[in-house]
């Protein structure tokens, strides 16, 4: 599955702000990259899945039993040519 091409940026502030009000899953926690929002750091994956829910209506899953619904690249290019900047540790 690729990420849907309807995600725009204001979803993506969506996202954003809807996870920093409740915040990250333990399920959801990044390991390397994040998007770097108003000094705040958010994971890459969570946040396009959040993000489809505003867009198409339902949040994309976490990777499980070896689907793979998008790779953490792909979040990270499609965040990028949204405008945000993505950092990794």
């Amino acid at each position: 599955m690729n990420i849907p091409a309807n995600i725009e940026r204001e979803h993506i502030v969506s996202a954003i702000a809807e996870i920093s009000k409740n915040g990250i899953p333990p399920n959801r926690q990044a390991r390397k990259h994040f998007v770097e929002h108003r000094e705040k750091k958010f994971p890459v994956k969570y946040v396009i899945s959040i993000a489809n829910r505003y867009a198409n209506g339902q949040e994309l899953p976490p990777n499980i039993d070896n689907i793979v619904f998008f790779t953490s690249n792909e979040a990270i290019n499609y965040l990028s040519s949204k405008g945000f900047e993505i950092v990794s540790i």
